[in-house]
């Protein structure tokens, strides 16, 4: 026995921060030639229709709902499979034998008597509903009177694939999403929570709720759309769907009904019907058609453009991490180290190796993969870096390598880094599942790539520590683009400070001859002043470029302070006998990208005392 609660009016609770995806149209697509049904497309006029077609070189493709937000919370749908149907069946309540089927698609383009639509062919009602695509629909389906886009259609029922048992779903996070073009319309919604398989008639339904223009969410997605029509009556049967009207672009919307909202928080669930928002009728009366009105006008706002994309959403898993460029091959992103993209597509896999979310890395490297909480199941699942899309329910076993000369330097999970494991791929394990859908997100599943290919050709690179100085030398044998190195420095050979900087000596950056640097830093004069784990500022360093027999004085920015536990001075001063530095080089670009070179530590030459 299903728990009803009066559900009256739907809160203002609309859905935002849609995050669309879309898998190629079939190819070949349907095509067919056929006589216009008047208005914008005259009936003396043969069309020729191309389905699944942006132009006439160009495939289509069908535009899906991937994930949205309402209050906070993520939802995703549960059969994320291209071509997958949200529901077992759609039945179109009629209020007479008569069928005609009012559809809209996405236009691809046009050419004299040519149109070309992007999405798949659909040609029934029914079918148009039951599909997760949303660049195709439904055009004013309760409107009975005035307008060109008249209807007897009076109720649709869209019946689930199993009945669900409400107590073990959230009922404040899970529910239905429902979608229209334009998002200004009123409609009725009720649970079905009767049905009879046997005869398809829907058996009880519970208290209706109104969806009303303030619930609907922008998806953010706008198109340009051909309404076409197709009459079955008693005197007409079109063999198909005919052009009739091109629609200026339109924004489509959505609106999410939580099983709440419904009124229904325990019991057996079979589905939802919705139908115009000018029905006023008891769950009883609700059953029979011929209770709902004929007279159904567009000028109330009820005649709602219901298009495809909907179905039944619960709260998503995200699991979350970046991609960084990870220029010191450590796996652990420190200063400086930017996400990135790369073009890369974030994936996750099931325990089964099939693919259940694909998304693309954002251009600053975070991504996001998801799993329906209620499609949680047991085993590991992974996430998988591709060079492309990996469309849902595709097996997928290995990661691809980073374009662009970038490879994998390792994984950080959770702040620990992993520099041994380079194949793109992190196990994340179980995802647990308690009583309803109140799993925690997953983050910190980050990436480390490089591109190990530097600017510049590094030849010779030393450096040597002594009581009075330190001395770094270093060769490159070509040159592209180069600005400067930045000499950074180390006690720990982790955590590293820029102790000076060194200009390009190539011309205007570009060099194929071989160059020699060096760097001096002169400890009696400005010691590397210490404490143990932190900075010290020491002012102004003396540099010499003694191979070109040119000196430059450049200012220090930091310096790092160098000590172990053992260290005795009591000023903290660093002279070279008992202290490891280590030193690395930091090659900027003209354009601000760098890269850094290995880590050396520097040489002690300490000559024995004069006596």
């Amino acid at each position: 026995m299903a728990v009803f609660c009066s559900a009256d009016s739907i809160q203002s609770k609309k859905p935002a921060n849609f995050i669309l995806g879309s898998y190629p149209a079939t190819t070949p697509g349907t095509s067919y030639a056929i006589a216009g049904f008047g208005n914008d497309y005259a009936t003396g006029t043969t069309f020729t229709l191309n389905y699944g077609r942006i132009n006439a070189t160009t495939v289509g493709l069908n535009r899906v709902v991937k994930l949205f937000n309402v209050e906070g919370e993520s939802y995703t749908f549960t059969k994320a499979v291209p071509g997958a149907r949200p529901f077992n069946s759609v039945f179109v309540r009629r209020s007479n034998t008569d069928v005609k089927t009012t559809s809209l698609f996405e236009t691809g383009s046009r050419t004299g008597n040519t149109v070309n639509l992007a999405p798949d062919y659909s040609s029934t009602m029914e079918d148009l509903i039951n599909s997760y695509v949303i660049n195709r629909g439904t055009d004013n389906v309760f409107i009975n009177t005035g307008g060109n886009t008249t209807n007897n259609i009076e109720r649709f029922d869209l019946i689930l694939a199993n009945p669900v048992d409400v107590s073990r779903y959230n009922p404040n996070t899970s529910g239905f999403l429902l979608m229209e073009r334009n998002g200004n319309d009123i409609f009725k919604v009720s649970a079905i929570t009767g049905f009879n398989s046997a005869g398809n008639t829907v058996t009880a339904l519970n208290t209706p709720a109104t969806v009303n223009i303030a619930n609907w969410g922008s998806t953010g997605y706008s198109f340009e759309s051909v309404v076409m029509q197709r009459r079955v009556t008693g005197t007409t049967t079109d063999t198909d769907l005919k052009p009739s009207q091109t629609i200026a672009a339109q924004n489509i919307s959505g609106v999410f009904v939580t099983l709440a909202q419904l009124g229904i928080t325990s019991g057996t669930l079979y589905g939802v019907s919705f139908f115009g928002g000018d029905v006023s009728l008891t769950n009883t009366q609700l059953l029979t058609i011929s209770n709902y009105p004929t007279n159904t006008a567009e000028t109330g706002n009820f005649g709602i453009d219901f298009m495809a994309g909907g179905g039944f959403f619960t709260r998503a898993v995200l699991i979350q991490g970046t991609v960084w460029n990870d220029a010191n091959n450590n796996a652990i992103r420190g200063t400086g180290e930017n996400g990135i993209a790369n073009d890369l597509w974030a994936n996750l896999v099931s325990p089964s190796g099939a693919v259940v979310s694909s998304l693309k890395v954002n251009a600053n490297g975070t991504y996001t993969t998801y799993v329906a909480s209620n499609s949680v199941v047991t085993g590991e699942y992974k996430v998988i870096l591709t060079n492309s899309e990996k469309y849902e329910g595709a097996t997928l076993s290995a990661a691809d390598n980073p374009l662009n000369g970038y490879n994998y330097t390792g994984v950080n999970v959770g702040g620990v880094a992993n520099t041994s494991n380079k194949t793109g791929i992190i196990n994340l394990g179980q995802i647990y599942r308690p009583l309803y859908d109140d799993i925690a997100d997953v983050s910190g599943i980050d990436f480390g790539i490089r591109n190990p290919a530097l600017p510049i050709t590094l030849g010779g690179f030393n450096a040597i520590l002594s009581a009075n100085q330190l001395s770094v030398t270093w060769t490159t044998t070509m040159e592209k683009s180069n600005l400067q190195f930045d000499i950074e420095a180390s006690a720990d050979g982790n955590q590293f400070t820029k102790i000076g900087t060194v200009h390009s000596k190539a011309v205007n950056g570009d060099s194929d001859k071989s160059l020699d640097y060096e760097f001096i830093l002169d400890l009696d004069a400005h010691p590397l002043a210490f404490a143990w784990g932190s900075l010290a500022l020491a002012g102004a360093l003396l540099l010499s470029v003694r191979k070109q027999k040119i000196a430059s004085v450049l200012f220090l920015t930091g310096v790092m302070a160098f000590c172990g536990i053992s260290c005795t001075k009591q000023d903290g001063s660093v002279d070279g006998k008992e202290t490891k530095v280590f030193i690395r080089l930091k090659q900027i670009n003209k354009d601000g990208t760098f890269e850094y070179s290995k880590t050396i530590q520097a040489v002690k030459n300490n000559p024995t005392p004069t006596i």
